[in-house]
């Protein structure tokens, strides 16, 4: 059997991580070969991690809508519409590919074009949050997946509500493999609690929310409890060749959050650079933090914290991944206030942070390891090829 991934590029998210993996998982059962939009900045770097696929191409493919910047316009879905998918066809029918593995969101504008000229089959991995108003252009996405996927795999029930009436549908939740992440028993330097957050830079993830919450900590705990802060996947102070790549809008971004990040200090706060592994890092976290302003808690950076026994402070209300006050705590409301409150209950109570992320690591065990995503996504395309 074999898989072609169509996957946005690499990057340190979840989605690229998470393509990775699963690559890994399947190294045994299929034969791979990936299309990466092109990336000259990040594919270059990391595509090495994509040792288990068979062939590994760039192409300029347009995507629906540009989920980094939070945005989706008219002109996304004009520029996706009148791409000739013809080297994608053509990629597909040259090396006789089974089963077009959509690891995105945002390709649906290659579905019609791939079904009319070729006999592979589509499975779309519903990463990318589909835009939530329900404009033209998440019609769009939403009728393409639904008419032309031979099955659908949403990673949580959010991104499950415009295809849960589907026979050909499964929930997934993204793979960790626990044998990298192993968990510490003991946290370096008892006497200082680290709290840390990992994104990947746009505004989305909430950094300047994070500022906000940090000055506000700091302030609530001076004299009594020792904090320091890091912010994993943040660009360096400094690098302003980071101007040269990032959209107008996003450098403007980045220097506000860079303008925060001075007022604080870095005796108290670190920022840290993309890392392919994070383990290192967030194995020494007391509390991690996950602000995204989407509200769904559900990304790989929880699995990741919980998988090295952290406790996580979410955004959002759904529990597909955090049992609320038991695998971690979830806040329902933007609010500064409110999520402090969330981290201050964590911090006056070491032994609750403990008991939360040993019930983490257990539940990520059980319900996010590798073994078990291989048979599913196994299943699925055996499924798939039988239809």
């Amino acid at each position: 059997m074999r898989v072609l991934f169509i996957q946005q590029g690499l990057g340190y998210g979840g989605a690229s991580q998470s393509l990775i993996q699963m690559q890994k998982c399947l190294k045994d059962d299929v034969e791979m070969y990936t299309i990466l939009k092109r990336n000259r900045r990040l594919n270059q770097k990391l595509k090495h991690l994509l040792q288990y696929s068979k062939m590994v191409a760039e192409m300029d493919i347009p995507g629906i809508y540009s989920y980094s910047e939070g945005i989706s316009t008219q002109e996304d879905l004009d520029l996706a519409l009148s791409y000739d998918a013809k080297e994608v066809i053509d990629f597909i029918a040259e090396n006789e590919i089974d089963i077009v593995h959509v690891n995105a969101s945002v390709f649906s504008n290659l579905y019609a074009a791939i079904k009319s000229n070729t006999s592979a089959k589509i499975v779309t991995h519903v990463r990318e949050v589909i835009p939530q108003s329900d404009d033209l252009i998440t019609q769009f996405i939403v009728r393409e997946i639904r008419k032309f996927s031979d099955w659908v795999v949403p990673i949580a029930k959010e991104e499950m509500r415009h295809f849960s009436d589907l026979s050909n549908c499964t929930m997934v939740i993204n793979p960790v493999d626990t044998t990298v992440f192993q968990p510490i028993q003991k946290r370096d330097n008892q006497d200082v609690l680290t709290i840390g957050m990992m994104a990947n830079f746009n505004p989305l993830k909430g950094h300047l929310l994070f500022l906000e919450v940090v000055k506000d900590l700091i302030l609530r705990n001076n004299g009594k409890q020792k904090l320091q802060f890091q912010l994993l996947g943040l660009p360096s102070p400094g690098l302003l060749h980071y101007k040269q790549w990032m959209p107008l809008q996003r450098f403007a971004y980045y220097q506000e959050v860079m303008k925060q990040v001075k007022v604080i200090g870095n005796d108290q706060l670190t920022c840290i650079p993309f890392l392919e592994n994070v383990e290192a890092v967030i194995q020494n976290w007391g509390i991690g933090l996950r602000l995204e302003k989407s509200m769904m808690p559900w990304g790989r950076d929880i699995l990741e914290l919980m998988a090295v026994g952290v406790p996580v402070v979410a955004l959002g209300v759904d529990e597909v991944i955090i049992q609320n006050n038991e695998t971690g705590i979830l806040v329902n409301a933007i609010d500064v206030d409110s999520i402090v409150h969330a981290i201050q209950e964590l911090i006056d109570h070491p032994q609750k942070r403990e008991s939360m992320g040993a019930k983490g690591r257990e539940w990520v065990e059980k319900n996010a390891g590798v073994e078990s995503y291989r048979k599913t996504i196994v299943s699925i395309y055996q499924n798939v090829m039988a239809s």
